[in-house]
């Protein structure tokens, strides 16, 4: 199973009719072991950097289009929130506003009815690329803290038995 497949739908299937609890949370983790955390890790690297692609890719292609319209999208980092992937988000040529108005702007500017579906449809790609993002962002931080807590547990052990 790939790590979009688990990021998806992590071994969900596999108990579906589990009988125990421990079953149910066995099968909602895809590692068992800090080895198994690390190669998951891994593999959720791997998945951020297509996404990151994937997010280049599309401002590239959509910017021929809504660039016409006064707009245009760009990679934005959200340096405050420490994550690893960064959304996409629309910003005005010719001020400094970002965000859904200029996406209503757009829709504004559009003269006809088959403009503003296309701009629809981009926009709908656009936030479930950003959704995408902010899933494996959420588990990358998630799994960082579970780390941490492991590396402490270890600490902790391998000073009791130096005792």
């Amino acid at each position: 199973m790939d790590a979009l497949q688990m990021l998806v739908s992590p071994m969900g299937n596999r108990f579906s009719n589990a009988r125990h609890s421990h079953d149910k949370e066995r099968a909602l983790l895809p590692f068992k072991t800090k080895g198994g955390l690390i190669q998951y890790m891994q593999s959720l690297d791997e998945l951020a950097r297509q996404i990151e692609q994937q997010e280049h890719d599309f401002v590239q292609r959509q910017n021929l289009i809504v660039r016409q319209y006064g707009q245009f999208m760009f990679v934005h980092v959200e340096a405050k929130r420490f994550s690893r992937l960064p959304k996409i988000r629309w910003r005005n040529v010719e001020s400094r506003r970002m965000g859904d108005q200029c996406f209503a702007q757009a829709m504004q500017c559009a003269s006809t009815e088959s403009e503003r579906r296309k701009l629809f449809e981009i926009e709908l790609e656009r936030i479930a690329i950003n959704n995408q993002a902010g899933v494996l962002n959420g588990i990358q931080r998630r799994l960082k803290a579970s780390m941490k807590s492991i590396e402490m547990a270890e600490k902790a052990r391998d000073a009791s038995s130096a005792r």
